[in-house]
């Protein structure tokens, strides 16, 4: 047999690629997945929400946590309408625009809502100072009582409405990036922040009640019969107003 067609087993023709991929870095399925965990776990630790945006107040005394959280979940409640502000870190950190649009969208409208209500409110209380009773002799909102009560109402209608105003105009301007660098960087900004906000509806909202209570004293001081009555029913009906929003907030 001729020993040209003889072909050694050794040559690099018989020999099979290098294919065993357990030998090759960056290739293993469990260093893909190791490294995909902690590129997620980097994400989910960036977008967390920090420690001063959370009602914990782990720096205050122990005696006063308590009634500082309550306060801080009031203040909430009436700036944003949530309790916390969980939500809105979530939306303002989602990636997605629209979800910080539509948070902001809702907060304008809270604001715009309150200032429309004291506009309203503000020109009533002008009215009643500016303007005698059409009949005294039932109920006199001149009297020196009332008269105190509606130049209080209005200073602290005045006041709400140009916080409110403030309010829209901050609104208006703000992205997530300067919320979370600026406005609430600090547990003492997301306190200013968030008194701010509530500060238009807590002017307006005290405005009518000091408004609701100059009626009411000049009611009950009437001599007529029916007035007396009347402000007492008057009465009655936003204190059940009030009990019932509380119950139907309170856990079960």
């Amino acid at each position: 047999m001729p020993t040209s067609h003889l072909v050694s087993p050794t040559t690099s023709d018989s020999m099979p690629p290098f294919q065993n991929s357990h030998y090759m870095p960056n290739s293993s399925p469990g260093f893909e997945h190791s490294r995909e965990d902690s590129t997620s776990s980097l994400l989910v630790d960036k977008r967390a929400m920090p420690k001063h945006w959370r009602n914990e107040d782990a720096d205050v005394p122990a005696l006063l946590r308590p009634l500082m959280q309550h306060l801080f979940a009031c203040l909430c409640l009436v700036a944003t309408g949530r309790p916390n502000l969980k939500l809105a870190w979530q939306r303002m950190n989602s990636g997605n625009e629209d979800d910080f649009q539509a948070e902001r969208i809702r907060i304008s409208t809270m604001l715009t809502n309150v200032n429309i209500v004291g506009g309203l409110l503000l020109a009533t209380t002008a009215t009643l100072l500016t303007t005698g009773p059409p009949r005294a002799d039932i109920i006199d909102y001149n009297l020196a009582g009332p008269y105190h009560c509606f130049i209080a109402a209005f200073y602290f209608t005045v006041t709400g409405v140009m916080a409110g105003c403030t309010g829209l105009l901050m609104v208006s301007a703000i992205t997530p990036e300067w919320v979370r660098e600026t406005n609430m960087g600090t547990r003492l900004r997301i306190w200013i922040m968030l008194f701010l906000l509530a500060c238009p509806f807590l002017s307006v909202g005290l405005g009518t009640i000091i408004n609701f209570l100059g009626f009411l004293s000049a009611a009950w001081v009437s001599k007529d019969y029916l007035a007396n009555v009347g402000c007492v029913f008057a009465l009655a009906i936003p204190l059940s107003i009030i009990a019932l929003f509380t119950f139907i907030q309170s856990k079960l």
